[in-house]
């Protein structure tokens, strides 16, 4: 069990425990969904953080081609 104390002004520090299991960096958000069990703390990713994730190795394409593409997937059974 990992426990923080909370400040009279209402702070706390995210264990390092937490913050690593989490993947959290200094400048993330951190969404809070309550419910009758208790909190649960949902980490916002930025979208810059996401630059990368996808990985592709074929041929680069172009927006012509990528616009073609959905064009026939669209029309496509």
């Amino acid at each position: 069990m990992v426990e923080s104390k909370l400040t009279s002004g209402g702070r706390t520090t995210v264990p390092k425990s937490v913050r690593a299991k989490l993947n959290l960096r200094p400048g993330d958000r951190i969404r809070y969904e309550m419910d009758e069990d208790g909190v649960r703390l949902i980490p916002l990713k930025p979208v810059r953080r996401l630059y990368g994730i996808l990985e592709y190795s074929g041929v680069e394409k172009t927006l012509e081609d990528m616009e073609r593409g959905i064009i026939k997937g669209a029309t496509t059974e």
